[in-house]
């Protein structure tokens, strides 16, 4: 089997976007689980994922009191992002924001993350 090309793997994350997002959404509660458990052994990251995408947000991840409404979004470390869409009818509600995973092209593993949230007024 010959080693898939830049190409070939940029086709893949659009042909194949809801499995590349899932992927993704489980290595970062994976990660935040890890810090959770480092932090506070006796309390747990909850997680509550949406079942329909029509709410502007993917997944709401609670600890202790902290409650977030998490829009995820995917990028490969070898893009130059200089936008992306974002839903903003969830905007609204308390600890609504969103979260940028930028990952290897190659391995889907997640490098960075941007968190963006916007301030109650």
């Amino acid at each position: 089997m010959t080693e898939p090309t830049q190409e070939e793997r940029v086709k893949a994350l659009q042909t194949r976007s809801s499995y590349v997002e899932n992927v993704l959404k489980h290595a970062l509660v994976a990660g935040l689980a890890f810090i959770a458990w480092k932090r506070s052994p006796t309390l747990s990251l909850q997680v509550f994922n949406s079942e329909v995408d029509d709410s502007g947000f993917d997944v709401v991840l609670g600890f202790d009191t902290h409650v977030r409404y998490v829009q995820l979004k995917q990028s490969h470390s070898g893009k130059k992002l200089s936008k992306c869409s974002v839903r903003t009818s969830f905007a609204s509600r308390n600890g609504s924001c969103v979260v940028l995973m930028i990952h290897s092209l190659e391995t889907l593993k997640l490098e960075s993350f941007r968190f963006f949230w916007q301030c109650a007024s």
